[in-house]
């Protein structure tokens, strides 16, 4: 993937330029359609270009970083930008006119390659704008994997062990992420030694499209793994304001439940059962909406980083997957983005995921 998208030449290398869906969805749907693309564009032979004058980011807010791109939350995808597939027009041009120059771009055949000469016979043009599904999975699109691609070409390692590389690749912090990261494990009191079970209980508008589970569900699979593991300190996440109350009255005394401060949040655990993307994005939706709706870094402490929704959602993931096991719904695909990290992070396509629907993990 670091080579793929890092070419000698942008100007000259076979591109594929993600382009944005209209709707506004969750952050982990967002990042499991961008994986997907990725893997698409490298088993295709392309260089991935996320570029930030056609694809924003919602739960970015402009105050923090108004362009609201990838790069806003990680690092860059690849050293190629719109700008390299028009080699002949000014760049301030590009910028311009992104949304006319994107729409003109041919979606396919995606078939190229960095090794050889291009033969019109075999491969598409040298620059594609295009995107595939949310829902496919990583092996419908390791298909089109050329011959000479041959780490692409594995297929004995699995959809899923792709997808976690992409999503891993994808999400490789920037320094203000991480340092937002690294303030909250510190609010949280959570260390490289902390012993925890990680907790995602998603409910809000997520009940017209997958099976909600009762908060006691959730407590009787955390007693069996601390009377197997001796764990008896949780981390928990939800979008039900009432969970927080419920959960910790489930377990003994001796459990200990953390939690992000509520107040720390642009759209409050409860605060209403909308997509959470729409919510923010109206929040965010300009610089006099982002001020209105500011949350003061003081929620996470005096001495916090200035911070917005998105990095708050991807810090907490982060802590989420180095819990000793999670207990979720991988409906869920906030839920998936966790088990990705943690695959990553504990280098395995299968990390200790606990679904309480007892469902794989799913394309999206």
């Amino acid at each position: 993937l670091r080579t793929i998208n890092t070419p000698r030449n942008c100007k000259t290398a076979p591109l594929y330029v993600f382009t944005p869906y209209a709707f506004r969805s969750g952050i982990g749907s967002v990042l499991r359609a961008l994986a997907n693309a990725l893997l698409q564009a490298s088993a295709a032979g392309r260089t991935f270009v996320v570029d930030s004058s056609v694809y924003t980011n919602h739960f970015v807010s402009p105050l923090r970083c108004p362009e609201r791109g990838h790069e806003c939350l990680f690092r860059p995808v690849s050293t190629c930008t719109l700008a390299d597939a028009f080699p002949d027009l000014p760049p301030e041009v590009v910028a311009a006119n992104a949304t006319e120059l994107l729409a003109s771009l041919p979606k396919g055949p995606l078939a190229h390659s960095h090794d050889r000469p291009q033969q019109e016979h075999e491969y598409g043009p040298r620059v594609v704008a295009t995107r595939t599904s949310c829902f496919k999975t990583a092996s419908q699109e390791l298909r089109f994997t050329p011959r000479e691609h041959s780490a692409l070409a594995a297929e004995h390692l699995g959809a899923r062990w792709y997808i976690t590389q992409a999503m891993a690749y994808l999400t490789r912090p920037n320094e203000a992420l991480q340092l937002v990261t690294v303030h909250l494990a510190k609010t949280l009191s959570l260390d490289a030694t902390s012993r925890y079970v990680s907790v995602h209980i998603r409910r809000g508008d997520k009940g017209s499209e997958a099976a909600l589970h009762p908060t006691e569900a959730y407590a009787d699979v955390i007693r069996n793994i601390s009377a197997e593991r001796h764990i008896d300190r949780v981390l928990l996440a939800s979008d039900d304001k009432n969970v927080y109350e419920e959960l910790p009255a489930l377990l003994p005394d001796r459990f200990r439940v953390d939690w992000v401060p509520h107040a720390a949040w642009a759209m409050p655990p409860g605060e209403g059962k909308a997509a959470a993307a729409v919510i923010v994005a109206n929040k965010y939706a300009s610089p006099a909406a982002a001020t209105a709706n500011a949350k003061v870094a003081k929620a996470l402490g005096d001495d916090a980083p200035p911070f917005d929704e998105g990095q708050l959602l991807l810090a907490q993931a982060q802590l989420l997957a180095a819990g000793s096991v999670v207990v979720a719904t991988l409906t869920s695909n906030y839920a998936l983005l966790v088990h990705d990290l943690a695959a990553e992070r504990k280098q395995t396509a299968w990390p200790d995921f606990y679904d309480l629907d007892g469902n794989e993990p799913y394309p999206c």
